[in-house]
C-alpha cells in the first residue's frame, strides 16, 4: 500500500481485464484478474516500498469502501518480474491465489473483514 496517508488517485481498471473466479483455502470466492497480452500499460505509480524479494514491483491494495455496490470491496494490484504462484495472506489467515505465468500486471479483488495482506508465499 501506499507508504504515507496522503490522498493518491487511484488508476482505473481497464474493461479489458479477464477475470477468473476462484475459492480461497478457506471457502471464500476472489476474482484474479489478468490483462490480454495486448493490452496497453501504465496502470500503475510505482510505490517506493516494493516487495522485492517476491520479485513484486508496485502493489497497491484498494478498499472501495463499505457503501460499494460491486461485489468484492477490496482490490490488490501487483507487477511481478519473476514468474511465481503467488500466496497472498490477509489478516484473518486466509490466502489468494494468483498464478503469475506472465511477468505483467496482476489483479485480486476479494472481500475480508481484514484485508491488509501481511505475508506471501510462492514457488
Amino acid at each position: 500500500m501506499a507508504s504515507d496517508n496522503a490522498p493518491v488517485e487511484l488508476p482505473s481498471v481497464p474493461d479489458c481485464i479477464n477475470w477468473e473466479t476462484v475459492t480461497s483455502k478457506n471457502g471464500n470466492n476472489f476474482e484474479v484478474g489478468r490483462l490480454p497480452k495486448t493490452a496497453a500499460k501504465g496502470l500503475f505509480n510505482d510505490q517506493k516500498d516494493p516487495f522485492v524479494t517476491a520479485s513484486i514491483t508496485r502493489y497497491y491494495l484498494v478498499d472501495y469502501g463499505a457503501d460499494h455496490t460491486g461485489t468484492y470491496r477490496y482490490m490488490l494490484y501487483i507487477t511481478n518480474t519473476q514468474h511465481y504462484d503467488y500466496l497472498f495472506y490477509d489478516q484473518t489467515g486466509d490466502s489468494y491465489n494468483i498464478d503469475t505465468w506472465s511477468n505483467d500486471d496482476h489483479y485480486v479483488r476479494y472481500n475480508s473483514s481484514k484485508p491488509t495482506i501481511l505475508f506471501i508465499t510462492g514457488n
